[in-house]
């Protein structure tokens, strides 16, 4: 087969209003021409163009080395359309499909159980506090360390809201379920990501989390997302330094096809919502679809589970970076706060290693963004003056 030339090139912005990007053909000797792209809403062709705006950016970067890569299309859509790009040469896709999101970003609340989580809590709020999430519904199940007085302390200071699940155990679909259906929760939330402490929603597109949540769920027949793992392993660290983030300390992960990373957490319409009949990773729904990070359909391996796990992963726009071990130190303390019927069983210490084994994956170095990881320390900065005033 000859070689063909390659699209080059990025959507930009996407909205009831504007298409912009650039683009450029890349030749197989090396040297570049403008394009022609071909525009599709809901798989229908609407426009054919040249994207031959200066765009002297692209070049002094050297994503493209001609100087005419743009285009603009003034053009309304319908909020839920499917838009994609073209070439309109070879068929090649610019990135992947888009879709017209409202106007105003969904309001979006994070539910978790949290026991023992004192040392790790106020980053977690903090991280995702500076991407765009304000409401947080947690279960406070206490532990050995000082996680309730600090839900409670949080709740005063109107940070998070607490409900008191102190002394109980298998609590967690419970849990998901009575808050979910919380006057308070479906009144002030669009979406909700039902997680757990040790894991964050990683934009891995550029672009805010609600912006990229309310275009992955313009279509109104979407009811859910799954969103894959990107698991963290120790980084080989056998302390934890309480002095820095986990997210800035535990920077190395699984490979993207690591089977681990198969597994998903959900976002979801609360009023949707019928519980989690499976497992606490994939909802069951009155109705409407579930789609993958990218957009497309979620693929389910239902030679594992029905839902919950998926064939491969989708990290296309977002993923939920999973930091389950941190140190060796630190995972084995946790454990040992364990009720004490599990703490005192060669069998249950035997299953902890396991899992620790399992989990400690280190492939890639991987690290958060800098930037992200100052903002995070800033917030939490904030958040203790909150919280020292409630």
């Amino acid at each position: 087969m000859a070689d063909v030339d390659a699209l080059l090139g990025t959507i930009e912005a996407i909205d009831g209003r504007v298409i912009a990007g650039w683009a450029c053909m890349r030749r197989p000797d090396g040297s570049e021409r403008p394009a022609i792209l071909e525009v599709r809403a809901d798989d229908v062709l609407v426009f054919r163009f040249v994207a031959g705006a200066v765009r002297e950016d692209v070049r002094a970067r050297g994503a493209c080395g001609i100087l005419r890569t743009g285009f603009r299309l003034d053009h309304g859509f319908p909020v839920g359309t499917k838009i994609a790009l073209h070439s309109a040469e070879t068929g090649a896709p610019l990135g992947t499909a888009r879709y017209v999101a409202p106007s105003r970003p969904p309001r979006i609340g994070l539910i978790a159980p949290a026991r023992d989580e004192a040392p790790y809590l106020l980053e977690w709020l903090a991280y995702h506090r500076t991407r765009g999430i304000a409401r947080f519904f947690i279960a406070d199940n206490g532990g050995a360390d000082a996680t309730s007085d600090l839900l409670r302390r949080l709740d005063r200071a109107g940070i998070v809201t607490r409900y008191d699940y102190l002394g109980r155990s298998y609590f967690q679909t419970a849990f998901y379920a009575e808050t979910v259906a919380r006057p308070e929760v479906r009144e002030t939330c669009d979406l909700l990501a039902a997680l757990d402490c040790d894991e964050f929603l990683v934009p891995t597109n550029g672009r805010p989390i609600p912006e990229t949540l309310g275009e992955l769920c313009a279509d109104g027949a979407v009811s859910a997302l799954a969103l894959n793992w990107a698991n963290y392993g120790s980084a080989g660290r056998a302390e934890h330094d309480s002095g820095r983030l986990v997210i800035e300390q535990y920077d190395r992960r699984a490979v993207e096809l690591n089977p681990l990373n198969n597994h998903i957490k959900s976002v979801f319409r609360p009023e949707r919502f019928r519980g989690f009949g499976v497992n606490v990773h994939a909802i069951d729904m009155d109705y409407g679809l579930y789609r993958a990070a990218s957009g497309a359909a979620a693929e389910w391996d239902v030679a594992y589970a029905a839902r919950g796990i998926t064939r491969v992963p989708d990290w296309t726009n977002l993923r939920v970076n999973h930091y389950s071990t941190k140190s060796r130190s630190a995972f084995v303390r946790r454990k040992l706060q364990g009720p004490a019927a599990d703490r005192a069983t060669s069998e249950a210490l035997r299953q902890h290693a396991d899992y620790f084994a399992l989990h400690d994956t280190n492939d890639v170095q991987d690290p958060v963004d800098p930037a992200v990881i100052a903002e995070t320390r800033a917030e939490i900065a904030r958040i203790e003056a909150l919280i020292a005033e409630a």
